[in-house]
């Protein structure tokens, strides 16, 4: 129409989970490069491929989990208080 302007629109980027950086194929692609993880064939499903860790992906999980388990705040706790703890927090997982 003569006498208006045009609505500019701003530019529009789209992104898949699947291409950033953070998404599922990026971040198993990066734990493959360190070494930590491999995809092999699935046995009875040609379609499919299995994520398998590799024993280096294994002593990195015994090292983060060592090191978080050191590093709880829980272990402030008693141990009948992180027991109290855990089986709230089971039921808690169970009702929902």
């Amino acid at each position: 129409m003569p006498g208006m302007m045009a609505k500019a629109s701003a530019p529009t980027r789209t992104f898949s989970a699947a291409g950033s950086p953070t998404g599922p194929k990026c971040v198993l692609d990066r734990l493959e490069r360190q070494g930590l993880l491999r995809r092999e064939p699935h046995p009875s499903d040609r379609r499919a491929t299995q994520i398998v860790r590799t024993p280096e992906g294994l002593r990195y999980r015994d090292e983060v989990l060592q090191r978080l388990s050191e590093h709880s705040p829980l272990t402030s706790l008693a141990d009948s208080r992180q027991d109290a703890l855990r089986d709230l927090l089971r039921t808690l997982v169970a009702e929902h």
